[in-house]
């Protein structure tokens, strides 16, 4: 038996995708950071500073003074 109801369409939600591009000196760290970040659909890695969003740094001791830039530039944060 047919039904004569029309279909019901299920909203499905958007993913707002956030660009990020990833810098780090040593090769490997940013090669395990990269292989994480691609997994979620919500991240573009981009190659490009310019054109993300977000800016991933990679690094194993920061400076005082370094630190004190990068809160000025605006960080959301620093893990």
């Amino acid at each position: 038996m047919l039904s004569t109801r029309p279909a019901v369409m299920a909203a499905v939600p958007t993913v707002s995708r956030v660009r990020v591009t990833i810098t780090a000196s040593d090769p490997i760290s940013r090669e395990g950071v990269v292989s994480q970040l691609r997994r979620p659909p919500e991240v573009d890695l981009c190659a490009d500073p310019g054109s993300a969003s977000v800016a991933v740094l990679v690094a194993g001791t920061i400076r005082e003074n370094e630190l004190l830039d990068v809160i000025e530039c605006g960080a959301g944060a620093i893990v």
